[in-house]
């Protein structure tokens, strides 16, 4: 009975316990159109560099936000952008000269301005040595001129340009850049992380630079030791070096009319392998993480700003709680299993050494009550042989006084002849 009750009142606890956790923790939660967000991803602007390379990162908007991605193959119009949460624009390939025109630059300009605070993502890429990589490229002067339109103060530095690194790089290339939260803005929302997904430390980047930002925030740069090659040669023919300082690859930007990131590297978020390592970019360090991050907040999700306590939220204090409570319990059920078996056995040994016992008693009791009776068998026996010798030594006694009585004279005379004499 009493266990009964201590069982009743550990589910109790345990159950106010996640009640309560679950009521205290902060659940953020989402301010982008309807319940499914939708997602237009350009390829009709030509870029070689497409949704086929991105597809672990389209994948993760489908199965995270259940999101509607749809492929745009057109041009933009107000009809088919209308309705649209998040805007992602690839760079076209780097031979392309004007693919926007006017109209859709306008398209644009109207989605933007949108009174229900629309989210855009421009995604470039730097300039590739290799041949067989020449079309990842992009043509920054193409992207450049769509967001001129709408983002004046975002801008990519022109030109065939890349990013290098004779120290912070990795792979044995000096364009994979290496990147810790050294010369991460680590106050910033993207980077702090929010309430499903977490902190970004660390990245691989391969990236051309973003030239001018006036009022975004450049919450990713590269170390003090990059400069940059512009393969855009001078009127002279010669190959164009950047100093050696702090280049920004990834910049925010958040007004009235929504909320944009330009980024100058899109292979860090696709799936084609890093040469010499067993992963893709998307895979790399905390790339995917970033990605994540970046989505969240062009959703609008409300970020968690990070706070020095001295004790841990109570949402998590009371799960770490819980978890102690609960690992108490385990750890209490499997000893008092085992002890109880433990007991449970000894209890067994000590009722079979009782019973063992207590044979062993009655056979002694017994074979006593057998050699009893049989000692009163035998004294019956010897009590019968004596009575009788007795008997016998009697009658022999009987029988010698009778004949001694009958030898002797009577001491006594008899009345008749006392009565003579007298």
């Amino acid at each position: 009975m009493k266990s009964k009750k201590v069982t009743i009142a550990v589910m109790v606890i345990s159950f106010i316990t996640i009640f309560m956790s679950l009521s205290f923790v902060n659940n953020e939660v989402m301010s982008f159109k309807g319940e499914n967000p939708v997602v237009i991803f350009d390829i009709g602007h030509q870029q070689i560099f497409n949704n086929t390379h991105m597809q672990s990162a389209i994948d993760y908007l489908e199965e995270k936000y259940e999101a509607n991605v749809f492929i745009n193959e057109d041009e933009f119009t107000p009809t088919n952008l209308r309705g649209a949460d998040l805007l992602i624009l690839l760079a076209p390939n780097y031979e392309a000269v004007s693919p926007y025109t006017d109209l859709e630059k306008l398209a644009v300009k109207e989605y933007i301005e949108n009174e229900d605070s629309s989210s855009i993502l421009f995604l470039a890429n730097p300039y590739f040595f290799e041949p067989e990589m020449r079309n990842l490229s992009s043509s920054i002067i193409a992207l450049n001129s769509i967001m001129s339109s709408n983002y004046g103060i975002l801008n990519l530095q022109q030109g065939k340009t890349v990013l290098m690194n004779d120290f912070d790089y990795r792979f044995d290339d000096q364009r994979f850049l290496y990147i810790d939260n050294q010369t991460i803005d680590t106050t910033n929302p993207i980077i702090q992380g929010f309430s499903e997904v977490k902190k970004v430390n660390e990245i691989l980047s391969y990236s051309t630079r973003i030239n001018t930002i006036s009022g975004g925030e450049r919450f990713i740069n590269t170390t003090s030791s990059t400069y940059y090659l512009s393969y855009q040669n001078d009127p002279a023919g010669n190959l164009v070096s950047g100093s050696v300082q702090n280049h920004s690859i990834i910049v925010s930007n958040e007004d009235a009319n929504g909320r944009a990131i330009v980024c100058g590297s899109a292979i860090m978020f696709s799936d084609i392998a890093i040469p010499g390592a067993s992963m893709s970019w998307y895979e790399a360090y905390d790339n995917a993480q970033l990605w994540e991050n970046m989505i969240a907040w062009l959703f609008y999700q409300i970020p968690i700003q990070e706070k020095i306590q001295p004790i841990p939220e109570f949402g998590i204090f009371t799960l770490f709680i819980l978890g102690i409570f609960l690992l108490f319990i385990v750890v209490g059920a499997v000893f008092y299993t085992a002890g109880k078996e433990v007991k449970r056995a000894e209890v067994s040994e000590t009722i079979q050494k009782m019973r063992e016992k207590e044979d062993k008693k009655h056979r002694t009791d017994k074979e006593i009550e057998e050699a009893f009776y049989a000692e009163d068998e035998l004294a019956e026996d010897e009590v019968e042989i004596v009575r009788e010798e007795k008997i016998e030594e009697k009658e022999v006694d009987m029988k010698t006084i009778s004949e001694e009585v009958r030898k002797k004279p009577p001491k006594t005379r008899t009345r008749s002849e006392r009565r003579r004499r007298n």
